[in-house]
């Protein structure tokens, strides 16, 4: 995979400061969402914050964050931003998540560890439950679109598709 550039990461950054953008912010349409899970999206394994902005009836978008370890190897962290469509009033709402941060790791031949940070796509599933839908229980299915790891290393693996899920409380 080529070296991550970073235009993609300017993007991102306009992406994010536009989902904080005050005119899009109505009384009682934002939500914080803090929780824990695996995968890229929490730092391999660890937590997660998402600020959620109901920008209409049925689409939010908002910043997101991970922090975690990468199964004992360092810390791993992304961050990005989450799209959800469909009502939030509803049990399962799709959405579209993109990330930059730690997406990869190579187990190297002499026990050492490589993590690449880069960009990642990500296809979300919540399961929103309760009363009220504060429970939120999510699935992603990962692409990496990018990573700093050279292609070089016999040990890297040949598939850029990842999963991962988590639970995330909604304020």
């Amino acid at each position: 995979m080529k070296k991550f550039p970073q235009i993609p990461l300017i993007v991102l950054s306009m992406m994010f400061l536009f989902s904080l953008n005050s005119n899009l912010l109505a009384a009682g349409s934002l939500h914080h969402n803090i929780g824990g899970g695996l995968g890229i999206p929490y730092g391999a394994i660890g937590f997660g914050y998402e600020l959620e902005n109901d920008i209409s009836p049925g689409f939010s978008v908002g910043p997101a964050m991970g922090f975690g370890s990468n199964f004992g190897d360092g810390s791993a962290w992304n961050i990005g931003i989450k799209t959800h469509f469909l009502n939030k009033d509803r049990l399962f709402r799709p959405g579209i998540s993109l990330w930059y941060g730690t997406n990869s790791y190579v187990d190297l031949t002499n026990g050492d560890t490589e993590s690449g940070e880069g960009l990642t796509l990500g296809f979300d599933l919540r399961f929103q439950i309760g009363r009220i839908r504060r429970h939120v229980i999510e699935f992603y299915l990962l692409n990496i679109i990018s990573d700093n790891i050279d292609d070089q290393y016999e040990e890297k693996s040949d598939s850029n598709i990842k999963f991962g899920t988590g639970y995330m409380f909604r304020f």
